[in-house]
C-alpha cells in the first residue's frame, strides 16, 4: 500500500513539475512600453521531529504522540500581462506517526500532496493601488489570533501607505491528500465572509479592526459515535466576531533594540452546536449535542516586548489575554471562542514560530486567563535561548478546556488549570537554513482532581534549508 501511495505522489510530483516548467518558457517578446514577463521560483524544505507524552490522566499515558516530518515546499510566481499575476504552491509532506490514546497504540504513514496557492491576481483594478485577488492562498494576519489558513477566496483590497483595507468572500476547497485522510477535519464546509481595515495613524503605529462570519455545518458526529481526541470538530454554528487591534513599535536608541506592543479586542455573537464526550470501554463517545446561542461574549490579549542593546542582547515579553466563560452548554451563553482559523502563533525573540499560549498546553482563548514571561538571550551570534512561562485559570470553573491536546478534562470544581514552560533553542548559522529545538512542559492544576501535579510533555526539533 505504501509503494502504491509513492507511485501515486511521485506522479502528482511530476505533473506539477511539467506545468510548472512551461511557465519557465520565456513569453514572446513585447512592445518596450509593454509588461516584461516575470517568473521566480523558491523552494523550501523541513524536517521535523516532535514527540508529545500526556501524564496527566492519573499517570497512564493515555494521549501519547510521536511524529516524524519532511516538508518540500515550492513556490512559482509568474507575470502572466499586465498587472496580472499567477501563483502557485505546492508542498509535499511525507510523514510517520505513531499515537496512543488510552492504551491502544496506532501508527499511520502519511504522504500528502497539498495545494497551498492556486491564484490569480490583478492589480490596478479600479485604482493604481487597488487588486483582486481569486483563487486559494493563505489567510494570514500578524499574530494569527482571528485567522492564519489557507483557504480559497475572491478577495479584494487597497493598499497605501497608511491605509490597507481588504474585504474577502471564501470556502474551503482544492485539498489534495493522497491518504484520503483529511487532517483538518473541523475546517470541512466552513464558508467565510472577513474584512480587516489597517491604518498608520504615526510611524509604525496601527489601529486596525477586523470582522469575521463562519458558517460551519462540518460535524457529522452523533450520540453514541467514537470519536478520535486527535482530530475532533466539536463545535459547529454560525459565528460573528468584530474586534480591535492596537498595536506599534519603536527602534533604534543606545539601550532599546525595539520595543512593540499589540491589544487585541473581539465580541462574538452567534449561535453552536457542541457535542459533549464521555469515556465508555476505553473509547471517547458523544454522549450528547447541544445548542446554544452566543451573546455579548468577549476576549481581549494585551502584551508587551523589549528587544536591548546589552551584552548577549537580551530581551522580555509581558503579555495577559483573557476570554470570558459561561458554564452553561445549552441556552444563552456568554462564553468567548476563537475562530477555527486561529493557530495563536507568533515569535519572540528569534525566527522560530511557537505558540504564544503554550507548546504542551495549546488552549484557545475561551474561558480562560492566561498569564505569560519570558526572557531570551544569544549565546553567541547565530544562537538564541528563549524561556516562556504561563499561569492558567478558567474564567469560570468548568468540566471543559477548549483546544487542548491533553487527554483529561478539569473537574469543573476549581478553575486552577496549571502552569507551564517552554524552552526554545534556535540558531541560523546560514542565511540559508536554520536550526530550533522546542522543549514545553505542563503541570496539571486543582482542577484537574487526581491528577493535579502530574505532567504533559512536548519536544519539536526542525531543520530548514531555503534555496
Amino acid at each position: 500500500m505504501f509503494k502504491a501511495k509513492f507511485i501515486k505522489v511521485l506522479s502528482c510530483t511530476l505533473i506539477l513539475a511539467v506545468f510548472g516548467t512551461l511557465f519557465v518558457i520565456p513569453s514572446p517578446a513585447l512592445a518596450d512600453d509593454e509588461w516584461t514577463s516575470g517568473f521566480s521560483l523558491r523552494t523550501n524544505t523541513r524536517y521535523r521531529i516532535s514527540v508529545f507524552e500526556d501524564m496527566t490522566d492519573a499517570g497512564d499515558a493515555s494521549n501519547d504522540e510521536s511524529q516524524i516530518e519532511l516538508y518540500a515546499n515550492f513556490l512559482i510566481d509568474r507575470e502572466l500581462g499586465p498587472n496580472l499575476f499567477f501563483h502557485l504552491n505546492p508542498r509535499m509532506v511525507l510523514s510517520v506517526r505513531h499515537f496512543q490514546e488510552r492504551a491502544k497504540p496506532e501508527s499511520e504513514n502519511e504522504i500528502d500532496i497539498e495545494l497551498r496557492g492556486f491564484s490569480l491576481k490583478k492589480t490596478r483594478l479600479f485604482h493604481p493601488l487597488s487588486s483582486l485577488t481569486l483563487g486559494r492562498s493563505r489567510l494570514k494576519e500578524e499574530r494569527a489570533w482571528w485567522w492564519d489558513k489557507d483557504f480559497t477566496a475572491i478577495r479584494l483590497s487597497y493598499d497605501a501607505t497608511l491605509l490597507h483595507m481588504e474585504i474577502g468572500l471564501g470556502e474551503r476547497l482544492l485539498i489534495f491528500d493522497i491518504t484520503e485522510d483529511d487532517r483538518e477535519d473541523d475546517l470541512k464546509d466552513i464558508r467565510l465572509l472577513f474584512g480587516t481595515v489597517s491604518a498608520q495613524w504615526h510611524f509604525q503605529h496601527f489601529l486596525e479592526a477586523r470582522i469575521l462570519y463562519q458558517y460551519d455545518g462540518s460535524m457529522t458526529e452523533q450520540v453514541g459515535d467514537a470519536v478520535s481526541t486527535r482530530n475532533f470538530d466539536e463545535e459547529d454554528g454560525k459565528l460573528f466576531w468584530v474586534g480591535l487591534r492596537a498595536k506599534g513599535m519603536a527602534n533604534g536608541s543606545s539601550r532599546v533594540r525595539q520595543l512593540r506592543y499589540w491589544a487585541d479586542f473581539s465580541l462574538l455573537y452567534g449561535d453552536v452546536v457542541r457535542l459533549s464526550t464521555q469515556i465508555r470501554n476505553g473509547l471517547r463517545v458523544v454522549d450528547a449535542r447541544n445548542s446554544m446561542t452566543i451573546k455579548e461574549a468577549w476576549a481581549a490579549d494585551m502584551g508587551l516586548m523589549l528587544k536591548t542593546n546589552f551584552p548577549l542582547q537580551p530581551a522580555v515579553l509581558f503579555s495577559y489575554a483573557r476570554a470570558r466563560g459561561d458554564r452553561s452548554e445549552r441556552g444563552s451563553v456568554r462564553q468567548f471562542k476563537q475562530p477555527d482559523l486561529s493557530t495563536n502563533r507568533g515569535r519572540f525573540a528569534g525566527n522560530t514560530l511557537i505558540r504564544y499560549y503554550g507548546e504542551a498546553l495549546r488552549p484557545d482563548l475561551s474561558n480562560l486567563h492566561i498569564l505569560t514571561a519570558g526572557f531570551s538571550f544569544s549565546l553567541v551570534e547565530p544562537l538564541y535561548f528563549q524561556t516562556i512561562l504561563h499561569k492558567y485559570w478558567q474564567d469560570v470553573a468548568a468540566p471543559r478546556l477548549s483546544g487542548t491536546r491533553l487527554g483529561l478534562s478539569p473537574s469543573g470544581n476549581d478553575s486552577d488549570i496549571g502552569e507551564a514552560i517552554d524552552f526554545i533553542l534556535e540558531g541560523a548559522p546560514e542565511k540559508w537554513w536554520n536550526i530550533a529545538f522546542v522543549f514545553g512542559i505542563f503541570r496539571a492544576g486543582t482542577a484537574y482532581e487526581g491528577a493535579a501535579d502530574t505532567l504533559a510533555y512536548w519536544s519539536s526539533f526542525q531543520l530548514r534549508a531555503v534555496f
